[in-house]
């Protein structure tokens, strides 16, 4: 059993009706506060301002609705990071019964979050702060490319003026979204690059989850895998977040980057004034390499071909006198005639001498003969 136990400032009197019925399967005949409603197995309860001193287990959710007037600082990330005892608050509702009918649908429900939960949620300052309604997808919302890049060891720094940054190839680049997150404690987040930038050759190198509970910036490493430059225009839609929830309230992120501003935190000191594009360099040292190497094969290969034509030359003739002789041969096993056997015979003899010249002209560690052949001397007489 999950039970969903809001707290709403200022005092809910005026906010919630007598009675009333929601699509998640709450329906309240007679309001009360501190009162539980049935929801199937699960309860529902409401309560006036803060949260009171109650039992914690991990199948309660504490949900605190607010407004600016009820925020000190008059800022609402400040507001969020100091209520930490809720698993989530929602600021500026406009409509508190869809909001409730929003939170318990996804709360009890289960699964990844659609287009109505998302922008109900956005709404009232839940899961991202700087948002732009019209990225909410069917289900998932489409980050935009914030101000500011490190490339290469340095921070380039986008505005109106200045709106384009070119990630150099074979180069990574760490790139954050003008949205700030700001999870509920019982949702989860993933995002990955657009598919168009991946087919540019874009690849988003590190595991991009957000954490339940996690508030601050959002940021990834945009590694460029062409041998191009690839183009970022800063407010551009370059990746795509998607929202789940967990089986139940966890309790929430609590590591040193809660509530980080910025990516200088997230990088190491040995890696923040280092190049992060020599990986370029050092792929075009390797082409040069290679294509200096590909000259000196064809240059071998041209030498070995011009070679290998030679010998093909001269086996032809070869070839021409054998099927001459197989000619001859064929004549001779049908006749007896003296002739002929010994045209076979002078035949034998000169191919016997294109051999001998052939094995000449090949290469040799030894000096070859000049001494003509003797047979050939004969011949040469006849």
């Amino acid at each position: 059993m999950k039970r969903i136990r809001f707290y709403v400032l200022p005092d809910p009197v005026n906010l919630l009706p007598n009675n009333f019925s929601l699509s998640c399967g709450l329906d309240v005949t007679t309001f009360a506060y501190d009162q539980d409603y049935d929801l199937g197995p699960h309860k529902i309860s409401f309560h006036r301002g803060l949260k009171p001193t109650l039992a914690i287990s991990s199948d309660i959710y504490d949900i605190l609705i607010s407004s600016p007037a009820h925020n000190p600082n008059g800022n609402v990330q400040t507001m969020v990071l100091t209520a930490g005892q809720y698993h989530s608050i929602h600021i500026n509702s406009q409509n508190i019964l869809d909001l409730i009918n929003c939170i318990a649908r996804v709360i009890i429900d289960t699964g990844v979050l659609d287009a109505e939960s998302i922008q109900i949620l956005i709404n009232s300052n839940c899961l991202l702060l700087n948002y732009d309604p019209m990225n909410v997808n069917v289900a998932s919302y489409d980050l935009r490319l914030g101000d500011r890049i490190w490339c290469n060891g340095q921070y380039h720094d986008l505005d109106s003026s200045n709106d384009v940054f070119e990630i150099p190839p074979y180069s990574y680049a760490l790139v954050t979204s003008l949205e700030v997150a700001n999870m509920p404690k019982y949702l989860v987040a993933r995002y990955d690059v657009k598919v168009s930038l991946f087919f540019r050759g874009v690849i988003l190198s590190n595991g991009p989850q957000v954490d339940p509970g996690y508030i601050g910036d959002l940021f990834c490493v945009l590694y460029n895998g062409s041998d191009t430059e690839i183009a970022l225009k800063r407010k551009i839609h370059f990746a795509t977040i998607e929202f789940a929830t967990t089986i139940r309230p966890t309790a929430g992120y609590s590591g040193k980057y809660q509530g980080q501003q910025g990516f200088t935190p997230f990088i190491p000191d040995e890696v923040r004034h280092s190049k992060g594009g020599v990986l370029a360099e050092k792929m075009t040292a390797l082409s040069n390499d290679l294509n200096a190497k590909q000259e000196q094969f064809i240059a071998a290969a041209t030498a070995r071909e011009a070679n290998t034509d030679r010998r093909i030359n001269w086996m032809s003739i070869i070839t021409t006198v054998a099927l001459t002789a197989g000619g001859i041969f064929i004549a001779v096993a049908q006749s007896t005639n003296s002739s002929a056997q010994a045209q076979i015979s002078e035949l034998k003899t000169l191919i016997g001498d294109l051999k001998a010249s052939i094995k000449a002209t090949e290469p040799s560690n030894s000096k070859p003969s000049t001494k003509p052949s003797v047979k050939s001397t004969e011949i040469q007489k006849k």
